[in-house]
């Protein structure tokens, strides 16, 4: 087990709902490096998934970082 100093903070929220976000700090600690993982709910119905996450940082003035999310569900 390796602790982080202070891996800082990396809010994301996906806009309507159909996908699950998280953002966890570098395994291996690296300064200002994160993981950002998105999953598609097991109980999402066939067809097409479209989302949008919203990334940023705690930087204060920090830009906010759009991922636009498509997939299919089959």
């Amino acid at each position: 087990f390796k602790r982080c100093d202070d891996p800082g903070t990396v809010p994301a929220r996906s806009v309507y709902g159909k996908v699950q976000v998280q953002v966890l700090p570098d395994p291996s600690c690296r300064p200002g490096h994160h993981t950002l993982t998105i999953h598609i709910p097991p109980e999402t119905p066939k067809g097409k998934v479209e989302d949008v996450v919203l990334l940023t940082t705690g930087v204060p003035g920090e830009e906010l970082t759009e991922i636009r999310v498509r997939a299919e569900v089959m």
